[in-house]
């Protein structure tokens, strides 16, 4: 499978409590330590609605083919099975202001390294729309991440697992 995992948990911690902060949209050099629980909310609901039909796709697939990964070997109907129920079951983002302790919270990039890296792996998901088993078989070439993503990751290693 292409090296989503290595992102994965970037763009775990943003649908879970963070996703928000990347909507700057340009221009918006705050930190995300400096966000009120309000800013996170208010931008988390704001990205949620520029998601794409297939980068909410890619990553109900993306979840799906890491099951698959698991099984004996990959069933084709159970993972398509799996694509559609998530798909059609998705609500949208949780949009909750990360807890007070959570390294997100002492991170020094901004709102717009935020929002760069976290469209540039929605895009990698979008790729996953039409994930099939075969995707389990293509390994990508090492751990890189997208370029975008590089400053967040060394300016909030906690928060996104960087160096």
């Amino acid at each position: 499978m292409k090296r989503f995992v290595s992102i994965h948990a970037i763009l775990l911690a943003c649908a879970s409590t963070v996703a928000a902060t990347g909507c700057g949209g340009g221009g918006d050099d705050r930190l995300l330590s400096s966000l009120s629980d309000a800013d996170f909310i208010d931008l988390c609901n704001d990205v949620d609605n520029e998601l794409t039909a297939d980068q909410i796709r890619g990553q109900v697939a993306f979840g799906c083919l890491l099951s698959e990964a698991f099984q004996t070997s990959c069933d084709e109907t159970r993972l398509q099975d799996c694509i559609t129920t998530g798909v059609d079951g998705w609500t949208g983002l949780d949009c909750t202001a990360p807890a007070a302790d959570e390294p997100i919270r002492m991170c020094d990039a901004t709102v717009d390294e935020f929002h760069d890296c976290y469209h540039a792996q929605l895009d990698q998901y979008a790729d996953l729309a039409n994930a099939t088993c075969a995707d389990l078989d293509s390994t990508g070439t090492g751990d890189t991440v997208p370029p975008e993503c590089v400053a967040i990751m060394t300016k909030c290693p906690d928060a996104f697992g960087g160096n």
